[in-house]
């Protein structure tokens, strides 16, 4: 079952997935040859610490207990911190000119639970000045709200601005295999990832095929324009796609390589889906 997001098109190169009539071997071994089929613990998936489901965002305000923005004075010239951060970095709210007729401005980092209450205050400040910083807790798989209120002389706030920042989990589980361990060689071949969580996985539709020939794991080269599309694996989704071959496969033994990361994380994995083809 497919269970991702295309989240950005770059190109569509001309061409794309009209491979050459050969593959072509390379002349040295891979990088890579002890390249795992899991990574991480694929026993049960683990589910974030919070999950924002569709139009949690909307009536942010109201959830969380502030003023509705109005745009009386942050309509235009500002940058806050928004979507996923990682611990210890710093969140901001900036605003790039003074807002005409306020006096003071509140600002609040605060974490918040999945229905959006306070589990703690981060930062807070009652000021003069333009621009709020203040560094996440070294925490992991946490949800904070940033936000900034344009005071009036009475101390009322006349506009707001509230942003979610999310902090997820360091963790990668995840497994990459084919539909089958034996293939003959015109059966065509099914790759899949799938994410055993916390984290959503993000990679594109390029892989490398590779044979075990010569005591080494080499490349297979095709002439193959791939479409430069992002996607987004939820945990507890699987991703699968159709290898493109030019001919039939000589037997041997292949084997599939992807590469992918966590998404708001630094996380990278690349692993290896083997195969046999045989008559």
């Amino acid at each position: 079952m497919k269970r991702f997001l295309f989240l950005w098109l770059l190109v569509i190169a001309q061409g794309c997935c009209s491979p050459a009539l050969q593959p072509e071997r390379t002349a040295t071994p891979s990088e890579l040859q002890d390249v795992p089929s899991v990574v991480g613990d694929i026993s049960v998936v683990r589910r974030p610490a919070y999950e924002l489901a569709p139009g949690f965002k909307k009536d942010l305000a109201e959830k969380t207990g502030y003023a509705k923005r109005t745009n009386k004075r942050f309509e235009t010239g500002f940058a806050v911190s928004a979507g996923k951060m990682q611990p210890g970095e710093e969140a901001f709210v900036r605003l790039d000119r003074a807002v005409r007729d306020s006096l003071k401005y509140r600002y609040r980092l605060t974490e918040r639970n999945a229905a959006l209450d306070i589990v703690a205050v981060v930062k807070e400040e009652t000021t003069t000045s333009t621009e709020f910083r203040a560094a996440l807790p070294e925490k992991e798989g946490a949800l904070y709200l940033i936000s900034a209120e344009a005071l009036n002389d009475r101390g009322e706030a006349e506009d707001t601005l509230l942003s979610l920042i999310e902090v997820p989990e360091r963790q990668l589980n995840a497994r990459l295999y084919t539909d089958k361990e034996t293939y003959h060689t015109k059966e065509p071949v099914t790759l899949y990832l799938e994410n055993f969580g916390p984290t959503t996985l993000g990679f594109g539709l390029d892989y490398t095929l590779e044979v075990y020939e010569g005591g080494a794991w080499r490349a297979l080269r095709f002439d193959v324009a791939v479409a430069a599309l992002g996607v987004m694996l939820s945990p507890g989704g699987t991703y699968d796609e159709k290898l493109v071959l030019a001919e039939r496969l000589p037997p041997g033994q292949y084997r599939a390589v992807k590469r992918f990361g966590a998404e708001g994380t630094e996380l990278e994995a690349t692993l290896a889906a083997p195969f046999l083809v045989v008559e």
